[in-house]
């Protein structure tokens, strides 16, 4: 079907060097990796298990204890001179790994170090198995899934610096010996074996944790998740500072100057980052955050004037200021956290120059509308209800929005978020999402495009699933069944035709027959465990209706595929209210979408996007054959006159059969 309407064509190759087909190998490989850490991600995350402010917080508090230590260092030649500032010192040291290692011998250490090497693999293991599962749509075991959901999120927060710190000490020698045991020879024997794996370890783990960073939270505005945010660059970038820190309290701990500048960089930015994102959905979770961030520059702060006055006098009374003055400085953050939300509220958009400040506008603006009372805080939109007339305004505002920043894809982002949460429009978030494809999006913003896409996928199926486990097990569990329902449909043939042949061998029919009701009982096993999960599963009633119809000769497929004609005809009718596009993406249709100009990275006929059935139909997912040209899943001779109804419609705008039925063929990898 070919069309001419502005992102609803089939595919161009006025260009015929298709830039998908020309792509290098490392691109492909690169291609694939991404897709592999995007479905371990996706898999992972499950909006239904919520995080409470409580849990959230006391991790919270672990990781500012954990910097404060640094800033408290009992190795730093830091001026803190105050028996109080020396006691948080020596309390503040137990939420770092150093001061457990100094109390113990080096084979004991080496025996921790190496614990910690196999608890980074066994994560690392588990990653690449979850990806594996997911990229063959079958999980063998579900367990792995659910330990590295419950792991990931502790290891990259609460547990980072401790684990790297284990790791960066193994470097810790000073003129060919370890700083922290004297017994040990650096640079010689086992040592180099220690290190080079230390060294292997520390950019893998550190490399996950990045990639986790990026895309492991809940984006989702109705998510009861206190942790639920707009994007992670906030935390991208706490990360990358407790990387630093680490190293540099490890390799330049005599440089006391070095270390209190480097930190006060570091804290002014994080600070400044959680200023100007506000990252978090729930108001209540930024003030946090921001107090906390405070409290960390407030320290480095009096402990810059504490190493002026310690230089010139012996005592100082930077500790006193910091115990006194530390809870107005957290109140002053917040307050000016808030005051640019008061800001934001009220300023139009002529004034916004930077992109991000949409998505905080349109933010407030929903949650001002949701709570009537000013000081009450929304923590979640799915538990208000927000006005239609709001819902419009924001719409349009984000719709002009877009024209402002044509060319940034986090407001296209944005506002595909908005219509797939709060208005439960997919077409349009999927157009959107389209459109940001097409800006080259971010690592964090790509995973996102490729999240919801699914989601709008699997939020179409029929029936209903608790979360993307259940859904796991019930696509595991159709799976099983189908190939049981296979063999045993194989197996009746091979025993009807032994039987009707002119001398049967008993003994094979008894073997046959044991092999009939084995694959029966595990066709049976398997549907009574998808239905169990899901008993409105269209598919699932068709096929096993089909199974006892025409295998088993049983009266019960009739009824099953008259169950799923009923349940089909009733979701057809629930979304009735639907567009056409939104059916053709989502129910079952073939479909394909193509550029019909050129802008930008998007050339004329390349496709935008594709029905997960219509990518399948030629060997794809829909995610590998977006970006492709048309003339790549047309044989030839065909696709070189697909190439000249491309070249005469772009020269005269005419030529594609718009609005007609026409036969084709299609290459299939």
């Amino acid at each position: 079907m070919f069309s001419n309407d502005n992102g609803s064509t089939f595919s161009s190759a006025y260009d015929r060097y298709d830039t998908a087909d020309s792509a290098s190998t490392f691109d492909r490989f690169q291609a694939r990796l991404r897709e592999a850490v995007y479905g371990v991600v996706y898999v992972m995350l499950n909006k239904e298990t919520p995080h409470g402010t409580l849990r959230v917080s006391i991790g919270v508090a672990i990781q500012l204890c954990q910097m404060l230590g640094f800033v408290f260092s009992t190795h730093a030649a830091f001026d803190w001179s105050s028996q109080a500032a020396k006691n948080l010192s020596v309390f503040l040291s137990y939420f770092q790994m150093t001061a457990y290692v100094e109390l113990v011998s080096w084979d004991t250490y080496l025996a921790v170090f190496y614990i910690g090497v196999i608890i980074v693999a066994l994560i690392l293991a588990d990653a690449v198995y979850v990806a594996y599962s997911f990229s063959r749509n079958r999980f063998r075991h579900m367990w792995p899934l659910k330990v590295l959901r419950e792991i990931t999120s502790i290891v990259v927060t609460t547990l980072f610096i401790p684990l790297v710190e284990l790791f960066v000490i193994m470097f810790d020698c000073r003129n060919g010996k370890h700083y922290l045991f004297e017994d040990a020879q650096c640079w010689s024997g086992a040592h180099l074996v220690h290190v080079t794996l230390s060294a292997i370890v520390l950019v893998l783990f550190i490399s996950f944790a990045i990639i986790i960073s990026s895309c492991y939270f809940e984006p989702s505005p109705t998510s009861h998740n206190c942790t639920a945010r707009v994007h992670s660059r906030v935390n991208l970038f706490e990360l990358f500072a407790k990387v630093v820190l680490i190293f540099i309290f490890t390799f330049g701990v005599t440089e006391k100057w070095l270390l209190i500048i480097v930190m006060g960089l570091l804290a002014g930015v994080n600070m400044y980052l959680h200023l100007l994102y506000l990252p978090f959905y729930q108001w209540r979770m930024c003030q946090i955050k921001i107090a906390c961030t405070a409290l960390y520059v407030w320290a480095i702060v009096c402990l810059f004037f504490a190493s002026i006055q310690g230089e010139k006098v012996e005592t100082n009374n930077a500790e006193l200021v910091f115990f006194l003055a530390a809870s107005l400085f957290a109140y002053f953050a917040v307050s000016m956290a808030s005051h640019r939300k008061q800001r934001l509220v009220v300023r139009s958009l002529r004034d916004v120059h930077m992109p991000h400040e949409v998505e905080l506008m349109a933010r407030f603006m929903l949650e001002s509308s949701s709570s009537s009372d000013e000081n009450v805080n929304v923590d979640s939109y799915e538990t208000v209800q927000i006005p239609a007339e709001t819902l419009e305004k924001v719409e349009a505002f984000f719709q002009r929005s877009i024209q402002k920043f044509s060319k940034d894809c986090s407001v296209l982002i944005s506002y595909a978020l908005f219509s797939f949460y709060l208005c439960n429009n997919k077409q349009l978030a999927l157009v959107q999402l389209a459109k940001a494809e097409a800006l080259a999006p971010q690592f964090d913003e790509a995973f996102s495009i490729y999240r919801h896409r699914k989601m709008v996928v699997e939020s179409s199926n029929e029936g209903q699933y608790a979360d993307v486990l259940s859904f796991i097990a019930y696509e595991n569990h159709f799976n099983e069944c189908s190939r049981y329902m296979q063999k045993s449909a194989v197996a009746h043939y091979r025993f009807w035709s032994e039987l009707l042949s002119e001398k049967p061998n008993l003994d094979k029919l008894h073997d046959m027959g044991a092999t009939i009701y084995r694959n029966v009982k595990h066709t049976e096993d398997h549907f009574r465990s998808l239905s169990r999960i899901n008993g409105k599963s269209i598919k699932g009633l068709r096929a096993y209706g089909s199974f006892l119809s025409e295998v088993m000769l049983d009266p019960r497929g009739e009824s099953m595929m008259e169950q799923a004609q009923d349940i089909e005809e009733a979701t057809a009718k629930n979304h009735s209210s639907g567009t056409a596009m939104d059916d053709l993406y989502t129910y079952g249709n073939c479909f394909i979408t193509v550029s019909a100009h050129a802008v930008r990275n998007v050339s004329f006929g390349q496709i935008l996007n594709a029905s997960v059935e219509g990518a399948l139909l030629y060997g794809y997912s829909n995610r590998e054959l977006i970006g492709r040209s048309i003339t790549s899943i047309c044989p030839e001779p065909f696709n070189r006159f697909i190439t000249s109804l491309l070249d005469k419609f772009l020269k005269t705008g005419s030529g594609l059969s718009v609005n007609q039925w026409i036969s084709g063929y299609g290459l299939n990898r």
